[in-house]
């Protein structure tokens, strides 16, 4: 069995890594993953992208080698990507602005801020906005470093659309074939995780399902990341990330079947992703009741859509593995 070497050096530990862990193995199937957290290069690796510039400087000198190198994005690339923050209170759009400019990087200027930041209760736009400093830094570094790679791996299918187009770069969307799910008799119903985005928070409170409401009171003075860890649940729920956000979430909706978890969605995208791997509910039906009694009926729903996902998941990644291949034999 041929080793792969999955190096990534800033979020080993994170649960979304994790994730992505989980997903390759079943993707990359035939070879024998290593968790690497080194720049000791193998004959094939595969990068997470996400390199800080110290990275992107050392990689771009070590990556012009005769090693097979991959290159995974899990970002949108481009202003479909960015969250612009127009508040509605003139005050609130006005801090977040200087937050933008300045990064807190001063600490009076920090602590003043901050307090204002306490003083309006707009946690949730900074966290936010911070996240999109964060992306900007990284497509930055991407830049840089791109072409150094043999291949390019997406997370999803629109990441390769907006490859082709800032780079002119053929990529792969990674399709995992998954197994049917099977029956989940745990007492445990129905999971939320993700970024505690205001849209996310708004939706929680507008369900008739007084337990994820509680986990989420619970989880008020959490980071912005809202996990639970028990995977012992029948469904799990992915609300999209903002109000005017356009794409699925596969990685998601993968791990999810992975763990026998039926995923709901009460969103529809042009992608049609998440109407191959994803139960769609109304709002209104959010209900312990109306999950328990359509249990059987949305299992054997997600099923049959399985199926039919393999048959496309397989003809796709026959495309990547062929050219990984013939690559692998030079």
């Amino acid at each position: 069995m041929k080793q792969l070497n999955f190096i990534n050096f800033n979020n080993l530990g994170s649960k979304s890594i994790e994730w992505f862990i989980v997903i390759l193995k079943v993707y990359f199937k035939k070879y024998k993953i290593l968790i690497k957290k080194d720049f000791k290069l193998g004959n094939m690796n595969l990068f997470i992208e996400g390199f800080n510039d110290h990275q992107t400087k050392y990689l771009s000198k070590l990556l012009h080698s005769k090693n097979i190198n991959i290159l995974l994005l899990t970002e949108f690339i481009g202003s479909d990507s960015l969250v612009t923050h127009k508040d509605k209170n003139i005050i609130i759009y006005f801090l977040i602005q200087i937050y933008k400019i300045l990064r807190l990087d001063r600490l009076g200027i920090k602590k003043l801020i901050y307090s204002c930041i306490n003083l309006f209760k707009i946690k949730g736009n900074i966290n936010e906005t911070d996240n999109v400093i964060n992306h900007k830094k990284r497509f930055k570094n991407l830049k840089k470093i791109i072409y150094n790679f043999d291949f390019i791996l997406t997370t999803h299918p629109v990441i390769c659309t907006q490859v082709y187009k800032k780079f002119g770069i053929k990529s792969f969307f990674i399709t995992p074939e998954l197994n049917l799910i099977k029956k989940n008799k745990k007492k445990n119903l129905v999971k939320f995780s993700g970024l505690k985005t205001n849209y996310r928070k708004k939706i929680i409170y507008k369900i008739k399902y007084n337990e994820m409401k509680q986990f989420m009171e619970n989880q008020s003075n959490s980071n912005i990341f809202l996990d639970v860890k028990n995977e012992n649940y029948q469904y799990s729920f992915h609300p999209k990330k903002y109000k005017n956000w356009k794409f699925s979430s596969p990685i998601r909706y993968y791990y999810s079947i992975m763990k026998n978890q039926i995923p709901l969605t009460i969103d529809s995208f042009k992608d049609n992703l998440s109407n191959q791997l994803t139960i769609k509910i109304d709002l209104k039906d959010f209900s312990k009741i109306y999950l328990k009694l359509n249990y059987k009926k949305f299992f054997d729903k997600l099923n049959n859509k399985i199926v039919k996902y393999n048959l496309l998941a397989k003809k796709n990644n026959n495309i990547f593995f062929s050219e990984l291949r013939r690559l692998d034999l030079k």
